[in-house]
């Protein structure tokens, strides 16, 4: 008798190498934040800023909401 093989299995990411990737994109995309606002000092402030912004409207949620509807009170009345 032969035996079966059983096909490969897909390895699974763990959760340390999708911390792993989590971190490594959040670095990056800090770096970018940085460069943007010129310095680690004025980048900090930003955050803070926005911090305070996400407690004061109670979530992150919350805030996108009041943003987009700022954002559409602020728009051209033809749209653009």
């Amino acid at each position: 008798m032969s035996k079966k093989v059983a096909p490969p299995v897909k390895a699974q990411p763990d959760a340390s190498s999708k911390q792993l990737v989590d971190a490594i994109i959040t670095v990056r995309n800090l770096q970018e934040f940085i460069r943007a606002h010129g310095d680690v000092q004025k980048a900090l402030d930003a955050v803070g800023c926005v911090r305070k912004l996400v407690e004061l409207t109670g979530g992150f949620e919350q805030l996108n909401r009041a943003l987009s509807i700022v954002g559409q009170e602020n728009q051209p009345a033809g749209g653009e």
